[in-house]
């Protein structure tokens, strides 16, 4: 019989974080579960947790960790797990997502596992960094384009219209 065999990563495998994107850990298994609780430990001053983007999977932050619970009441199984994350502090620092209290109910077996019984476990996911967002020159681009084409566009049309009601104004007086 094999091992029961986890391992964690990042979705699409996105390393260069920056402030304001959206992480997305996935948790695979070498086996299809139905149900299975864990906390995931983070560091919640560099990430903020958004969802569960796993069906059937609920999850809430308590205290220092993110309680996590998953149910598959068709138990049809799933062998992924993911949760969305936000970058929202820059850190030149390793940051890492890890697993603690796990337990694993596969499916049609009615085994369960627990720490002991899965092989990485111990493994985390490592961010190298998360650097500074590029919201502001986005946001300042955006606001200084529109701002100047709207004082640019004004200016054209009351020139435009000057010039066109002086020009008619004298073809008029001409005829």
């Amino acid at each position: 019989n094999a091992a029961f065999e986890l391992t964690i990563g990042l979705t699409g495998g996105k390393t260069d974080i920056k402030v304001g994107d959206e992480v997305e850990v996935t948790i695979s298994l070498n086996e299809e579960i139905v149900a299975c609780d864990f906390e995931v430990k983070y560091n919640q001053e560099i990430y903020q947790f958004e969802e569960s983007s796993t069906t059937g999977m609920y999850a809430a932050v308590n205290g220092d960790k993110l309680s996590c619970i998953y149910y598959d009441l068709a138990e049809k199984g799933t062998s992924t797990l993911k949760l969305k994350f936000k970058a929202i502090k820059e850190t030149s620092t390793k940051t890492t997502f890890g697993l603690k209290n796990v337990k694993f109910r596969t499916k049609g077996q009615e085994q369960s596992y627990t720490e002991n019984d899965i092989q990485g476990l111990n493994n985390v996911l490592t961010i190298d960094s998360v650097k500074k967002g590029t919201t502001g020159n986005i946001t300042g681009n955006a606001t200084g384009n529109t701002t100047g084409n709207a004082t640019g566009n004004t200016t054209g049309n009351t020139t435009g219209n000057a010039t066109g009601n002086i020009t008619g104004k004298t073809t008029e007086n001409m005829t």
